[in-house]
């Protein structure tokens, strides 16, 4: 997992939200070992890191390329059923970094927008495996959902992290992020258990 890179788990765009913002959240878990084969150790890892990376959007014709995934990337399995539901939304920008046929990064974003605003982008997570990192994936797929707001005719796009994730906010600022001024605090609706569909339960 890139350090400073992944969102609190609570966290949400601010209505009316305006400009790219740093904000506390929560510390990144350090990933275990691949969970593709184990047997290949060292190997692999040095194939992967001198194969070329593809920085792919991912519709829902590709929700496959998500069943081969270096951990680190996501905080949890991909389950198939949450995947499909994803890349079937039109608002959803999934973008990952493939390498040898594997996910080795990973950036998500939403297109949002109100009745008395332009459209904005906000950045959700972004994800890179820890052996992959120090390679400039995380960079490149946020440079990559850029991109897309700027083609999708968003006028802002913002992001969050923590207050003391120096990696995170200098990568942030080398794509010519801005820091706000002001500090957000974040507040928290739980609604039960998520099930498999994404959708809450009060039981």
């Amino acid at each position: 997992m890139m350090p400073g890179l992944k969102r609190h788990p609570e966290w949400q765009p601010t209505p009316g939200h305006s400009g790219v913002i740093v904000q506390p959240m929560r510390s990144v878990r350090r990933a275990g070992t691949s969970r593709l084969n184990p047997i290949i150790g060292i190997t692999a890892e040095v194939s992967m890191r001198n194969e070329a990376i593809e920085i792919r959007l991912l519709t829902a014709a590709d929700v496959t390329v998500l069943d081969r995934v270096e951990d680190g990337v996501f905080d949890n399995p991909v389950q198939r059923v949450l995947a499909e539901h994803v890349l079937a939304l039109r608002n959803n920008y999934p973008v990952v970094a493939v390498a040898a046929e594997v996910v080795v990064g990973m950036a998500s974003a939403i297109v949002y927008s109100h009745p008395d605003k332009p459209l904005q982008l906000f950045v959700n997570e972004v994800g890179v495996a820890d052996r992959m990192q120090g390679q400039g994936i995380g960079k490149k797929l946020v440079a990559r959902l850029l991109e897309l707001a700027r083609t999708a005719g968003c006028t802002e796009v913002w992001v969050a992290t923590e207050e003391g994730n120096r990696a995170a906010r200098a990568l942030y600022a080398s794509l010519g992020g801005k820091e706000d001024d002001e500090r957000a605090v974040v507040y928290t609706w739980r609604f039960g258990q998520a099930t498999t569909t994404g959708e809450g339960s009060d039981a």
